[in-house]
């Protein structure tokens, strides 16, 4: 389910870069975390955005995050609802 909304954010976000470059960053992103060369992480930091992103902003940017998202919101907030309150700590 997350594998196209990924694709969808890439290609947003590397409209601007060249081709040889994009190709370079998507590369780097689809390695594993602990099999990258320094170049790539290096790419990678240097692409990097700020990993707090506003649920709005990106909903407005990516309807499909949106809609993606809503169904999943409900279910957490209705599967809180019916979780027991917390425990009391032990007291000695």
């Amino acid at each position: 389910m997350a594998e196209p909304l990924i694709e969808e954010v890439l290609e947003e976000r590397l409209q601007k870069v060249e081709a040889k470059e994009r190709d370079a960053i998507v590369a780097a992103f689809r390695t594993a975390k602990d099999k990258r060369s320094q170049a790539q992480e290096a790419l990678l930091k240097r692409y990097a955005r700020d990993p707090r992103c506003q649920r709005r902003r990106a909903g407005q940017a990516l309807p499909r995050i949106r809609r993606a998202a809503d169904p999943v919101q409900k279910a957490v907030a209705e599967r809180r609802k019916r979780m027991p309150p917390p425990l009391e700590p032990w007291r000695r």
